[in-house]
């Protein structure tokens, strides 16, 4: 059972609201540079934004990744499907710029 959660002031609310907005813009302003490929996705990896995004979303952000290949490279990596960036382990980091790096070859192994 979830205890209830705490009372807040309408102050504490509205604070509240605009560090999640600002997180958000963050985030939104992230995956816009890593779809532009004005940032590597071993940097994007380490952003303070990426740390909350999960992994699908992360990859998704990538040029030339969409969800279904996402997906692909997650199951080849072995990340469970809810993980978040900042719960990856440091070869699982690895694993995911080596399989952007080549993802290619997951375009190529679609075609057969």
């Amino acid at each position: 059972m979830r205890s209830p959660l705490p009372a807040m002031s309408a102050e504490e609310r509205t604070r509240a609201l605009e560090i999640a907005n600002q997180a958000r813009r963050e985030r939104a302003e992230l995956k816009r540079n890593m779809k532009a490929g004005r940032i590597t996705p071993k940097t994007a990896l380490d952003a303070k934004a990426a740390q909350r995004m999960r992994v699908e979303d992360f990859l998704a952000s990538l040029p030339g990744i969409g969800k279904a290949k996402a997906r692909k490279i997650m199951v080849a990596v072995g990340i469970a499907p809810n993980r978040r960036v900042r719960g990856l382990g440091r070869w699982q980091r690895e694993w995911v710029v080596d399989a952007i790096t080549h993802a290619d070859g997951f375009r190529q192994n679609e075609r057969g």
